[in-house]
């Protein structure tokens, strides 16, 4: 569906769906929406809060109408090359990906070593993405749930911007 073509109710039920992406130039070497998608809206769903596998949720993902997936932020748990198969033969594409900083993962750790772990993972997350051709990532800076800091918010955002220059 056209943007510009939806009336005002559909535009509604889209921003309301799960998630709605707008095609925007590529950055860094990601993929981007073709020119012929011009003002295109589509869906897409994600993988990480639902408890399936990657195959079911893509081979479900389509009839339903949804475009592309936000494949969760599990590179050691994702064959590339089956899931782009798998997107391929299910007309779905990836959109990008998010980062579960769960466990240890966390930017803004007072520890270097968390820190050094946790930038690799996230560039892990960045080269899943890049070859399964998706365009965006979303980089959760801290642990998940975690609410007590390791340190001053000066110290935390220093730490998370000098993580955020190491990546990619």
């Amino acid at each position: 569906m056209r943007w510009s073509a939806a009336s005002d109710v559909e535009k509604r039920q889209l921003v309301g769906a799960w998630t709605v992406f707008f095609p925007r130039p590529a950055r860094h070497g990601l993929a981007h929406a073709s020119k012929t998608e011009g003002d295109l809206v589509y869906l897409a769903m994600h993988t990480w809060m639902r408890a399936e596998p990657i195959e079911a949720a893509i081979s479900r993902i389509g009839p339903l109408g949804y475009k592309a997936l936000e494949i969760s932020g599990e590179p050691e748990r994702h064959d590339v090359d089956e899931v782009r198969a798998l997107l391929s033969t299910h007309g779905i594409r990836c959109f990008g990906s998010v980062t579960l900083m769960l466990g240890e993962r966390n930017l803004l750790a007072a520890s270097e070593g968390a820190r050094t772990r946790s930038i690799a993972y996230v560039n892990d997350c960045i080269t899943m993405v890049k070859e399964l051709g998706g365009e965006e990532i979303s980089i959760v800076p801290g642990t998940v749930g975690k609410v007590t800091p390791d340190s001053t918010p000066e110290n935390e955002w220093q730490w998370a911007v000098d993580s955020l220059k190491e990546i990619y």
